[in-house]
């Protein structure tokens, strides 16, 4: 919609300059430099309205939420099977003082999801960490949770989804349970690699 009224303003604006021009209400050198100085200004107001869109995107604040989330350790990701998975500190998880070779970790908040570096996935419980996530992403998500995972979807950042069901969520086993989860590239979202 932003192009369309930035060319609508621009035409109304060269109208208006017309109609001043012959109503003998400014010259033609007058009319020419508003013409460029409105230009200019839409111009910026374009700049201005793409970086303010960018900012405000849900699909970005989605992700930021999630990143937020682990790195606050508001919650955490574990392994399919409910273990500790790799790269547990980029997931919510802390490295605790240990007494022997293997290091220890300790998970923060609760379980909004498993991970699965095999795929590059999280898949995120779409029953429970909605909310949280949605809580979490400072007012920038408005959108129900179809909508959200549709511009999810949109955006290229679901690895799976349920096209016979029509659903932008897929059913797996996750710690021996059959959970409904938005699979979500873990790199794309988290920015963590292996």
């Amino acid at each position: 919609r932003t192009p369309s009224m930035l060319g609508l303003m621009a035409a109304s604006i060269e109208n208006f300059l017309q109609f001043c021009f012959e109503s003998k209400a400014i010259t033609k050198e007058e009319q020419k430099k508003y013409n460029v100085e409105a230009y200019n200004a839409i111009i910026e107001i374009s700049r201005q309205q793409g970086a303010y869109l960018m900012a405000n995107d849900p699909v970005e604040a989605f992700c930021e939420s999630i990143r937020h989330i682990v790195a606050a350790h508001i919650g955490h990701f574990r392994t399919r099977d409910g273990g500790i998975p790799a790269k547990a500190e980029t997931l919510g998880w802390t490295s605790e003082e240990s007494l022997g070779d293997l290091p220890t970790y300790k998970s923060h908040g609760k379980c909004i999801g498993w991970v699965d570096w095999n795929r590059d996935e999280i898949l995120i419980d779409a029953t429970g960490a909605y909310a949280t996530i949605r809580k979490n992403a400072s007012g920038m998500i408005v959108y129900t949770k179809q909508t959200m995972l549709k511009r999810l979807r949109d955006a290229g950042l679901l690895t799976r989804v349920d096209d016979t069901r029509s659903r932008n969520t897929v059913r797996v086993t996750c710690e021996n349970g059959m959970r409904q989860v938005i699979a979500m590239s873990l790199s794309q979202t988290i920015n963590a690699s292996e």
